[in-house]
C-alpha cells in the first residue's frame, strides 16, 4: 500500500507542477491550499521545484488580495486574509520569503474589523471556514505578540457575547443557511468547531473558569440532542429551537457528523480533564462501525461518500480515523483509516478520468444530476488529498496544515 500511496502523490505532484495559477487566492479553495501540498511536498521530497512552484503560488495569492472587495470573505479563512496569515506563518520556517511586513498589516487590519463591536459578528458569524471561529484559531498558532493576542481575545468576547444561554445550556445560532435549521452541529459551520476552539485556547492560551463552564454548557446541549441507538449517526446535522430536525442521519465525514463529534469531545475532553468526555469520544468512534455498509453510504445524494476531498469525502474520513487512531491506539480505528484510505485510492482513478489527478468533489447544481467536479483545492480536491497521503506516511508534515481542520 505504501507504493500505492507514493505513487498517488507523485500523480498529484505532476498534476499540480503543470497548472496554472487560476484558482483565487483562498486557503481552502485557491493558490494557497496549493501552496500548502508543495510545502509539505518539499519538507518530505526537498524537491526545489515543488517549493518554487508553491513560492510562486503564494505570491499569485498575495498580488490578487490588492482586488479582493468583499469583506466578508475576506476575513474568512476558506478565502480571506486569515488563511494567508497562516500559509505565511508556515513558510517563514523555510527562509523562502520575508514575510514580516505583510503579517504586521494583515494583523492590524483583522485586529481593526474584529473589534467592531456588533458589525464584524453579523458580518462573518462564528463558524470555522468563514466566521471568527477560524480567524481564532489560527491565531493561536501563531507566535505570541499583543496585537495576536488582542485578536484571539476579542473573537472570545465576540463569541461569548452572541451565545444563547437557556438552562446552563450554550449553543450558537447559525444566521447563514448552511443548514436547513439555525443551530448547527457540523465542524465546518457549526458547534463542534466552538468547542474545538476553546478547547485549544484553554490548552494552550487561556485556561481560567469562564471558558471551561462554557465548553460544558455547550457539551451538555450537545448532548441533550444525541441520537436514539437504533440510528446510524449519533447526531443530526442541524436542529431547531425544540431540537425537532426531519432527518437526524448524517454520512460519514469531517465537515458533519460523528467523527469530528469524537474529535471535539476528545479535545474537550483533554481541556477539561475529564476522563468521561475523552470515553465518550471513543464509544462515539466505535459507533461509526456499526453503520450499514458503504452501498448504503451511497444509495442516496444525503448519505453520498463519493467525493474524494477533505470536507466531505473519502480524504476526511480516512485522516479522522487516523487523527483518533493516533490518541486511542484502538486496532479497529487503525483497521478503520486504512479502509478508507484505500477506498480514496481506488477512487482517484476511478471512474472519473480528468486532469486534476482524479481528484474530484461531487456538485448538484439546481435540479440537474449530481455530477464529478475536478478540483486542485486544499478542502476538496487534490492537494488535501496530498497532505492526508503524506501524514500518513510522516506524521511530522501535519503540523503545517492539520490543526485548520481542528485537529490538533
Amino acid at each position: 500500500m505504501k507504493r500505492l500511496v507514493i505513487n498517488d502523490i507523485q500523480r498529484i505532484k505532476q498534476v499540480i507542477l503543470a497548472s496554472p495559477h487560476d484558482l483565487g487566492p483562498g486557503l481552502l479553495n485557491g493558490e494557497l491550499g496549493k501552496s500548502i501540498f508543495c510545502l509539505v511536498d518539499y519538507k518530505s521530497s526537498s524537491d526545489n521545484f515543488i517549493l518554487e512552484y508553491g513560492v510562486d503560488s503564494l505570491n499569485e495569492a498575495i498580488n490578487s488580495f490588492n482586488f479582493f472587495e468583499n469583506k466578508a470573505l475576506l476575513l474568512s479563512l476558506a478565502e480571506g486574509l486569515p488563511g494567508l496569515r497562516h500559509t505565511l506563518n508556515v513558510f517563514k520556517n523555510f527562509d523562502v520569503i520575508d514575510s514580516t511586513e505583510i503579517e504586521n498589516d494583515i494583523d492590524s487590519a483583522i485586529l481593526k474589523e474584529v473589534s467592531k463591536t456588533s458589525e464584524v459578528y453579523d458580518l462573518v458569524g462564528y463558524d470555522l471556514l468563514y466566521g471568527l471561529t477560524g480567524i481564532a484559531n489560527i491565531y493561536l498558532d501563531i507566535p505570541p505578540s499583543p496585537t495576536r493576542n488582542e485578536i484571539i481575545d476579542t473573537i472570545c468576547r465576540r463569541l461569548l457575547d452572541n451565545m444563547v444561554l437557556n438552562r446552563g445550556e450554550y449553543v450558537w445560532e447559525e444566521k447563514f443557511g448552511f443548514g436547513i435549521y439555525p443551530y448547527n452541529l457540523g465542524m465546518a459551520h457549526g458547534l463542534l468547531a466552538v468547542i474545538c476552539l476553546l478547547s485549544k485556547v484553554i490548552r494552550v492560551y487561556d485556561s481560567s473558569n469562564k471558558y471551561k463552564e462554557v465548553v460544558k454548557g455547550i457539551i451538555r446541549w450537545y448532548l441533550d440532542h444525541e441520537n436514539s441507538s437504533n440510528l446510524d449517526s449519533r447526531f443530526p446535522c442541524t436542529v431547531d429551537k425544540t431540537g425537532f430536525s426531519e432527518n437526524r442521519t448524517n454520512r460519514l465525514a469531517w465537515c458533519y457528523g460523528d467523527l469530528s463529534s469524537a474529535v471535539a469531545f476528545l479535545q474537550a475532553g483533554l481541556a477539561l480533564n475529564e476522563p468521561a468526555l475523552v470515553n465518550k469520544a471513543l464509544t462515539i468512534c466505535n459507533s461509526t462501525f456499526e453503520r450499514r455498509t458503504l452501498e448504503y453510504e451511497a444509495q442516496s445524494y444525503e448519505n453520498l461518500i463519493f467525493d474524494c476531498g477533505i470536507c466531505h469525502g473519502l480524504a476526511g474520513i480516512t485522516y479522522s480515523y487516523f487523527y483518533l487512531y493516533n490518541f486511542f491506539k484502538s486496532p479497529r480505528l487503525a483497521e478503520a483509516y486504512k479502509f478508507w484510505h484505500q477506498h480514496l485510492l481506488d477512487r482517484v482513478t476511478n471512474p472519473h478520468e480528468h486532469p486534476c489527478a482524479g481528484c474530484y468533489t461531487m456538485e448538484k447544481i439546481h435540479d440537474n444530476p449530481v455530477q464529478p467536479r475536478p478540483t486542485l483545492s486544499l478542502l476538496e480536491g487534490a492537494s488535501g488529498v496530498g497532505l492526508v497521503h503524506h501524514a500518513i506516511l510522516d506524521t511530522s508534515t501535519t503540523d503545517i496544515w492539520s490543526s485548520l481542520f481542528m485537529w490538533f
